[in-house]
């Protein structure tokens, strides 16, 4: 087959993430459309790719250009009818994080897209960086033995006030589901099902009106024990402990592992403690962003007619842990999944 013609929905700031990615494979894909109701937003990214048709909407764009697949950077609460609709018209699809706002909406995805032959792909990023697949690599061949507890934290400083983000039902929750759900999918790849989910949760109403910060304890069904963390109020990055710009004093998303042989973390590069050894090693690796390895590997999935890694159910799944989490809020208590009632 020829170049995948993409149609991008959405021009917002997170598609211009998707256009390099998009760039980088340059024998694989092309953006030939942008559909956004902010016609300047559309044309800019348009002309950034090239040259790309401009449409309103994502339905016109659907019915008038000619696509084979669409990448999805709407407001979350578009995902869904924009997803559905792209299926139903016989093109593939890349939908960025998080998946929907419901579960129900994603079932409604993974229905259409198998009703309809077609790829769904959920944007968890995070699987692609040549970093986390690398972690991936060692687990896989036991450097860590039996994985035991992981540790994950998001810290960014996030104010939605004035977006279409600030709303918690267009964005679908608050931080958990908007980013947290990152790190759920990256522990699910790395220690499987989860099994119990609790939350603590603080809302700073004057940036978001879902939470902004959240302590979310995980269970996983092969005993190991999980701690996610964000923080979107968190300034400090950038800056040394005396308050002037350096090279940092904190971090923007740990990863610390720890299992029965050894343990590992990511801070400044990646480091392996094996027990027994002599002390952590460092793990060199060539630094490949996400959302380069993701737009590969969703078109050549298309070429080859392979299944994602991050498809519909893994998407949904990362989802689950998070409305879990705000049932978990709610109600004080632990959540058990997979669980009928949330």
């Amino acid at each position: 087959m020829g170049k995948i013609r993409i149609g991008m929905l959405g021009a917002g700031g997170i598609s211009r993430a998707h256009l390099a990615g998009w760039q980088q494979c340059p024998e694989l894909a092309e953006i030939v459309a942008v559909a956004d109701p902010r016609r300047e937003a559309a044309e800019a990214l348009a002309a950034a790719a090239g040259g790309a048709a401009v449409y309103h909407d994502f339905e016109s764009l659907l019915a008038e250009a000619a696509v084979d697949a669409v990448d999805i950077v709407l407001p979350h609460d578009l995902h869904a009818p924009a997803a559905i609709a792209a299926a139903a018209a016989g093109r593939h699809v890349l939908v960025e994080k998080v998946m929907a706002c419901t579960l129900a909406e994603c079932d409604a995805m993974i229905a259409a897209a198998e009703s309809a032959g077609v790829k769904l792909m959920v944007c968890h990023d995070h699987r692609y960086h040549s970093v986390c697949a690398k972690i991936k690599e060692l687990l896989d061949a036991g450097a860590l033995g039996e994985l035991q507890c992981l540790r994950f934290d998001h810290n960014q400083d996030v104010n939605m006030a004035g977006s279409w983000a600030f709303s918690k039902a267009r964005l679908g929750g608050g931080a958990i589901a908007s980013c947290l759900v990152h790190q759920f999918d990256l522990m699910r790849w790395y220690a499987g099902d989860v099994a119990q989910v609790a939350a603590l949760t603080r809302v700073l109403p004057d940036r978001l009106e879902g939470e902004s910060i959240a302590v979310v304890p995980l269970r996983f069904r092969n005993g190991a024990l999980g701690d996610a963390v964000i923080n979107w109020n968190l300034r400090g990055q950038g800056y040394d402990h005396g308050g002037r710009l350096g090279t940092g004093a904190m971090w923007y998303e740990l990863i610390w592992l720890a299992g029965s042989e050894g343990n590992l973390h990511n801070l400044g590069g990646l480091h392996l403690l094996r027990h027994g050894g002599g002390g952590y090693e460092r793990i060199e690796v060539e630094v490949v962003p996400g959302h380069i390895g993701a737009m590969r590997h969703f078109a050549e999935c298309i070429r080859d007619d392979r299944q994602p890694l991050t498809d519909g159910r893994a998407g949904r799944a990362a989802l689950e842990i998070a409305v879990a989490a705000y049932r978990s809020e709610e109600t004080g208590r632990v959540v058990d999944l997979p669980s009928s009632g949330i």
